[in-house]
């Protein structure tokens, strides 16, 4: 019977020592997994996080942009297309008679397209005679206009004596040369 407790003993210790070393597998292994899936995870967590912050960046961009649409439009305005020089011309003429000074265009000449750009220079030349008043008034309105124009060179003179038809005393009258530049697209 001895024998049999002792067997029954080394049996056990067999069993129980092949439990324990069984477990300390299973253990190391689910150690090793649970390594392996928290490297996953931190891998998942960065790039949710860099997706997160790439589409809160976009959306911020897009309500800069939403902001910006009217602002935009408003630059976008004060350039005139290449289609619509002819009408640039008569708004100016149709400006400088309304006005009440008598003005010619001349020197009208669009600079070739330069490389790496959108936009072109129109060149106008102003010839305008009229009273030190409209002359000034012309000056004005150019400056004001709602474009994206330049007035480059403004020349006054007076006019020498002459008779003319005009309402402008022929002693005041005044000679002006104005050289603009509109950017077209």
């Amino acid at each position: 019977m001895i024998m049999k407790i002792n067997g029954l003993k080394q049996t056990l210790i067999i069993i129980i020592g092949l439990v324990i070393a069984v477990l300390s597998i299973v253990w190391v292994f689910i150690i090793i997994e649970s390594y392996s899936y928290r490297s996953e995870i931190i891998r998942i967590s960065d790039e949710i996080k860099s997706a997160t912050d790439r589409d809160s960046y976009l959306s911020s961009i897009r309500n800069v942009l939403r902001g910006t649409e009217g602002d935009v439009s408003a630059i976008e305005s004060r350039f005139i297309g290449e289609d619509d020089v002819p009408g640039f011309i008569e708004f100016l003429e149709r400006r400088a008679r309304d006005i009440g000074i008598k003005a010619e265009l001349t020197g009208i000449n669009l600079d070739p397209v330069v490389k790496n750009s959108i936009f072109r220079v129109l060149h106008v030349r102003i010839n305008a005679s009229g009273s030190w008043q409209e002359a000034i008034s012309l000056i004005n309105a150019l400056d004001m206009m709602p474009y994206a124009m330049n007035i480059d060179h403004v020349s006054l003179s007076k006019a020498p004596n002459i008779s003319t038809d005009s309402k402008v005393l022929p002693n005041s009258v005044w000679n002006i040369v104005i050289d603009i530049s509109q950017y077209t697209r």
